[in-house]
């Protein structure tokens, strides 16, 4: 069978750096003194950052304090995994192998335009 295209995720699909964000989530709640096990992290990490962020902090917190928060998270999580950036295992010999057959390749992310550079570089 012959595939048009293929789009993949990015976080956790193109690259194994789903621990990464967990880890800089919990030292962003830690930062700002709310301290929470993964268990409790996990039913309330769903949905965008903003969604994510107002579970946690309150439906009312504006969007110019939601900016500077993620921003603040996003720069956790790059400064932990910048020294661990990586594909996952076989990738490139993947999407060499989907060039070769002419398959046009997306990538989609619900990930900051500053994360998806961070990757890409």
């Amino acid at each position: 069978m012959k595939y048009k295209g293929v789009i993949f995720d990015m976080d956790g699909t193109l690259i194994d750096n789903m621990s990464y964000h967990e880890e800089s989530w919990m030292q962003f709640l830690q930062n700002r003194g709310v301290f929470m096990t993964s268990e409790e992290f996990d039913k309330v990490h769903k949905g965008t950052i903003t969604e994510v962020l107002r579970k946690i902090f309150g439906q009312d917190l504006d969007v110019a304090t939601i900016k500077k928060m993620a921003h603040e998270k996003e720069s956790l999580y790059r400064d932990m995994y910048r020294p661990q950036v990586k594909e996952i295992d076989g990738l490139f010999d993947f999407l060499e192998h989907l060039r070769s057959t002419d398959t046009k390749i997306a990538m989609a992310t619900m990930s900051d335009q500053h994360n998806v550079s961070f990757v890409m570089d």
